[in-house]
């Protein structure tokens, strides 16, 4: 049976180490929240959402890796 936990982070309740890895690949950046996915026997995998005045990103955190998955350019 497979299950996994989906759990949803303000600004406020960040995770420090990942909030770390984002700004240092994505300096200019503001982050407006996370998702943190839990699955028995993986690791944690974090889906940051940040926003600069040009795009909102999307950006996959898992250990020391930070992977770009979304990049939606601002009108």
């Amino acid at each position: 049976l497979f299950r996994s936990t989906i759990t949803y982070y303000a600004t406020d309740n960040l995770d420090k180490y990942v909030m770390r890895s984002v700004r240092d690949n994505y300096e200019n950046y503001y982050i407006s929240g996370m998702d943190k996915i839990e699955q028995p026997g993986n690791s944690d995998v974090f889906l940051v959402y940040i926003s600069n005045h040009d795009s909102f990103k999307t950006v996959e955190v898992i250990g020391d890796d930070v992977v770009l998955v979304k990049d939606i350019r601002k009108a």
